[in-house]
């Protein structure tokens, strides 16, 4: 069914355009109603002061002292590199074991697997050697054998 005939069923059709006060007010009513609990990112006075300080003094390490100013910049990114590669690894033996018990529960399912099988004696020995090679513990496994 092509869209043609939702159209021709009765639905409305969707709103091309948008006066400019219900498009500001789907942009910005919500951080005008709630500007606490609004993601809108403002820089406070401290943080601009903060960062053109920051700024101003790369712009002068760098004309004074190049060499020394790559130099450190190198040794930043190649140390916040290796946190964030700490970080992860970190995090990733956290959730190991986590992870183990969720592979390897107390008590598996029983599962019955039935396969109807007329006249095929042939496949029966290459149907049992597949039913074998699942990925999940045999009757053997639960028993303890």
């Amino acid at each position: 069914m092509g869209g043609e005939a939702l159209a021709s069923e009765g639905s409305q059709e969707p709103a091309r355009t948008l006066d400019a006060t219900a498009l500001d007010n789907a942009r910005f009513g919500f951080h005008r109603s709630h500007p606490q609990r609004s993601a809108r990112r403002v820089f406070y006075v401290t943080q601009c002061i903060v960062i053109g300080l920051l700024g101003a003094a790369s712009v002068w390490a760098f004309r004074d002292a190049p060499a020394a100013s790559f130099f450190t910049l190198h040794v930043a990114a190649l140390v916040l590199f290796t946190a964030a590669i700490a970080w992860r690894l970190v995090a990733a033996s956290i959730l190991t074991p986590t992870l183990s018990r969720l592979a390897e529960p107390a008590h598996w399912p029983t599962y019955t697997i039935l396969c109807p099988l007329y006249r095929e004696a042939s496949v029966v020995a290459d149907l049992v050697a597949a039913l074998e090679r699942l990925d999940y513990p045999g009757i053997m496994h639960q028993r303890g054998v």
